[in-house]
Protein backbone atom coordinates (compact mmCIF):
# COMPACT_ATOMS: atom_id res chain seq x y z
CA UNK A 1 0.00 0.00 0.00
CA UNK A 2 1.36 3.58 -0.53
CA UNK A 3 1.05 6.43 1.88
CA UNK A 4 -2.20 7.69 0.78
CA UNK A 5 -5.55 5.80 2.34
CA UNK A 6 -7.45 7.07 -0.41
CA UNK A 7 -8.37 3.65 -1.82
CA UNK A 8 -9.15 2.37 1.56
CA UNK A 9 -10.78 5.07 2.71
CA UNK A 10 -13.09 4.53 -0.29
CA UNK A 11 -13.90 0.95 0.23
CA UNK A 12 -14.44 1.10 3.67
CA UNK A 13 -16.66 3.77 2.90
CA UNK A 14 -19.10 1.51 1.08
CA UNK A 15 -21.57 0.79 3.65
CA UNK A 16 -21.75 -2.90 1.54
CA UNK A 17 -17.67 -3.50 2.25
CA UNK A 18 -17.11 -1.44 5.82
CA UNK A 19 -14.11 -2.18 7.24
CA UNK A 20 -14.35 -5.86 7.22
CA UNK A 21 -14.10 -6.04 3.63
CA UNK A 22 -10.13 -6.02 4.40
CA UNK A 23 -10.30 -8.66 7.03
CA UNK A 24 -12.25 -10.83 4.43
CA UNK A 25 -10.29 -10.06 1.16
CA UNK A 26 -6.77 -9.45 2.40
CA UNK A 27 -6.19 -12.56 3.85
CA UNK A 28 -3.15 -13.14 0.90
CA UNK A 29 0.63 -12.93 2.18
CA UNK A 30 1.38 -9.76 0.30
CA UNK A 31 -1.69 -7.94 1.72
CA UNK A 32 -2.43 -9.38 5.41
CA UNK A 33 1.25 -7.41 6.10
CA UNK A 34 -0.75 -4.35 5.15
CA UNK A 35 -4.33 -4.96 7.05
CA UNK A 36 -3.34 -3.49 10.55
CA UNK A 37 -1.44 -0.67 9.53
CA UNK A 38 -4.23 0.35 6.73
CA UNK A 39 -6.90 -0.04 9.38
CA UNK A 40 -5.14 2.21 11.78
CA UNK A 41 -4.16 4.83 9.06
CA UNK A 42 -8.40 5.01 8.28
CA UNK A 43 -8.89 5.46 12.00
CA UNK A 44 -6.13 8.30 12.36
CA UNK A 45 -7.24 9.63 9.32
CA UNK A 46 -11.24 10.01 10.77
CA UNK A 47 -9.68 11.09 14.40
CA UNK A 48 -7.40 13.98 12.92
CA UNK A 49 -9.29 14.87 9.98
CA UNK A 50 -12.94 14.77 10.47
CA UNK A 51 -13.51 16.13 14.33
CA UNK A 52 -16.48 18.04 14.98
CA UNK A 53 -14.58 21.19 14.95
CA UNK A 54 -12.83 21.05 12.24
CA UNK A 55 -16.28 19.57 10.17
CA UNK A 56 -17.78 23.24 12.12
CA UNK A 57 -14.96 25.88 11.35
CA UNK A 58 -14.16 24.65 7.63
CA UNK A 59 -17.11 23.19 5.96
CA UNK A 60 -20.12 24.95 7.73
CA UNK A 61 -19.36 28.39 8.28
CA UNK A 62 -22.49 30.47 9.36
CA UNK A 63 -22.52 34.28 10.33
CA UNK A 64 -22.35 35.51 13.53
CA UNK A 65 -25.48 35.54 15.42
CA UNK A 66 -26.38 38.24 18.15
CA UNK A 67 -28.30 35.67 19.91
CA UNK A 68 -28.63 35.94 24.02
CA UNK A 69 -26.34 33.70 26.02
CA UNK A 70 -29.33 31.62 27.10
CA UNK A 71 -29.80 30.43 23.60
CA UNK A 72 -25.80 30.26 23.51
CA UNK A 73 -26.16 28.06 26.32
CA UNK A 74 -29.04 25.79 24.97
CA UNK A 75 -26.97 25.26 21.67
CA UNK A 76 -23.51 24.44 23.40
CA UNK A 77 -25.59 21.75 25.69
CA UNK A 78 -27.53 20.50 22.44
CA UNK A 79 -24.09 19.93 20.93
CA UNK A 80 -22.74 18.65 23.71
CA UNK A 81 -25.29 15.82 24.07
CA UNK A 82 -25.01 15.08 20.55
CA UNK A 83 -20.86 14.73 21.04
CA UNK A 84 -21.45 11.85 23.21
CA UNK A 85 -23.69 9.85 20.37
CA UNK A 86 -21.23 11.48 17.75
CA UNK A 87 -17.98 10.41 18.52
CA UNK A 88 -18.49 6.97 18.34
CA UNK A 89 -19.62 7.18 15.01
CA UNK A 90 -16.63 5.41 13.17
CA UNK A 91 -17.34 2.32 15.54
CA UNK A 92 -21.02 2.48 14.95
CA UNK A 93 -20.60 2.15 11.45
CA UNK A 94 -17.82 -0.20 11.65
CA UNK A 95 -19.85 -3.15 14.12
CA UNK A 96 -19.85 -6.84 12.88
CA UNK A 97 -23.22 -6.85 12.99
CA UNK A 98 -23.88 -4.51 10.41
CA UNK A 99 -21.17 -5.98 8.12
CA UNK A 100 -23.58 -8.20 6.20
CA UNK A 101 -25.23 -5.04 4.83
CA UNK A 102 -25.65 -4.96 1.40
CA UNK A 103 -27.05 -1.70 -0.42
CA UNK A 104 -29.22 -2.55 -3.60
CA UNK A 105 -27.56 -3.01 -6.88
CA UNK A 106 -27.72 0.35 -8.37
CA UNK A 107 -27.79 2.48 -5.15
CA UNK A 108 -26.42 6.22 -5.65
CA UNK A 109 -23.91 5.93 -2.55
CA UNK A 110 -23.96 10.08 -2.43
CA UNK A 111 -28.10 9.63 -1.65
CA UNK A 112 -27.13 6.97 0.87
CA UNK A 113 -24.79 9.38 2.64
CA UNK A 114 -26.97 12.15 2.54
CA UNK A 115 -29.02 10.15 4.38
CA UNK A 116 -26.77 9.49 7.21
CA UNK A 117 -25.69 12.91 7.48
CA UNK A 118 -27.86 13.99 10.65
CA UNK A 119 -26.56 10.16 12.75
CA UNK A 120 -23.12 10.21 10.86
CA UNK A 121 -22.06 13.67 9.94
CA UNK A 122 -18.07 12.94 10.60
CA UNK A 123 -18.53 10.00 8.12
CA UNK A 124 -20.77 11.74 5.49
CA UNK A 125 -18.11 14.67 5.21
CA UNK A 126 -15.43 11.60 4.80
CA UNK A 127 -17.50 9.80 2.39
CA UNK A 128 -18.00 12.79 -0.04
CA UNK A 129 -14.45 13.85 -0.10
CA UNK A 130 -13.02 10.63 -0.98
CA UNK A 131 -16.29 8.89 -2.89
CA UNK A 132 -15.71 12.28 -5.18
CA UNK A 133 -12.15 11.37 -6.13
CA UNK A 134 -12.61 9.56 -9.46
CA UNK A 135 -11.12 5.91 -10.07
CA UNK A 136 -9.85 6.14 -12.83
CA UNK A 137 -8.44 9.51 -14.87
CA UNK A 138 -9.67 8.50 -18.27
CA UNK A 139 -12.16 11.27 -18.45
CA UNK A 140 -10.20 13.97 -16.62
CA UNK A 141 -7.29 13.15 -19.44
CA UNK A 142 -10.21 13.33 -22.21
CA UNK A 143 -11.27 16.76 -20.80
CA UNK A 144 -7.97 17.90 -21.26
CA UNK A 145 -7.59 17.20 -24.24
CA UNK A 146 -10.35 18.38 -25.66
CA UNK A 147 -9.78 21.95 -24.24
CA UNK A 148 -6.93 21.61 -26.02
CA UNK A 149 -8.75 21.55 -29.22
CA UNK A 150 -10.93 24.42 -28.16
CA UNK A 151 -7.59 26.84 -26.47
CA UNK A 152 -5.77 26.99 -29.71
CA UNK A 153 -2.36 29.75 -30.07
CA UNK A 154 -5.06 31.90 -31.60
CA UNK A 155 -7.11 31.82 -28.42
CA UNK A 156 -4.60 31.32 -25.66
CA UNK A 157 -6.01 34.89 -23.95
CA UNK A 158 -9.22 32.94 -23.22
CA UNK A 159 -10.48 33.03 -19.70
CA UNK A 160 -11.01 29.46 -17.16
CA UNK A 161 -14.58 30.36 -16.73
CA UNK A 162 -15.02 31.05 -20.86
CA UNK A 163 -13.39 27.64 -21.33
CA UNK A 164 -15.39 25.69 -18.87
CA UNK A 165 -18.67 26.99 -20.49
CA UNK A 166 -17.39 25.81 -23.90
CA UNK A 167 -16.04 22.58 -23.12
CA UNK A 168 -19.97 22.35 -21.54
CA UNK A 169 -21.52 23.27 -24.12
CA UNK A 170 -19.48 20.85 -26.46
CA UNK A 171 -20.58 18.20 -23.67
CA UNK A 172 -24.40 18.88 -23.78
CA UNK A 173 -24.50 18.96 -27.69
CA UNK A 174 -22.97 16.07 -27.83
CA UNK A 175 -25.31 14.54 -25.80
CA UNK A 176 -28.52 16.27 -27.26
CA UNK A 177 -29.56 18.18 -23.82
CA UNK A 178 -29.16 21.60 -26.01
CA UNK A 179 -30.07 22.75 -29.55
CA UNK A 180 -28.41 25.06 -31.33
CA UNK A 181 -30.07 28.06 -34.06
CA UNK A 182 -29.66 26.47 -37.25
CA UNK A 183 -29.71 22.71 -36.18
CA UNK A 184 -33.16 21.87 -37.50
CA UNK A 185 -31.82 23.82 -41.26
CA UNK A 186 -28.36 21.76 -41.35
CA UNK A 187 -30.45 18.13 -40.19
CA UNK A 188 -32.88 19.01 -43.77
CA UNK A 189 -29.71 19.26 -45.90
CA UNK A 190 -28.52 16.22 -44.27
CA UNK A 191 -31.20 14.20 -45.14
CA UNK A 192 -32.15 15.72 -48.28
CA UNK A 193 -27.94 15.07 -49.22
CA UNK A 194 -29.10 11.02 -48.24
CA UNK A 195 -31.98 10.65 -50.50
CA UNK A 196 -29.56 11.18 -53.22
CA UNK A 197 -27.11 9.02 -52.28
CA UNK A 198 -24.06 10.67 -53.55
CA UNK A 199 -21.52 8.72 -52.78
Amino acid sequence: MDDSPAYAAAVMLNPSHRIKYFDTHWKVKDLKKHLGPTKKKLRDLYDSEYTMEKLSRNRYEYPESSSSSSEDDLLDEYLNANGKRVRGEYDRYNKPQDSDFKLPKRTNLYNWWFLQAGTMPRLTQMAYDFLSIPAMSSECERLFSGAKLTVTPQRQRLKADIVEAIEMMNKWYRRGLVRLPGDDEIRAVTLRYDNYNLT
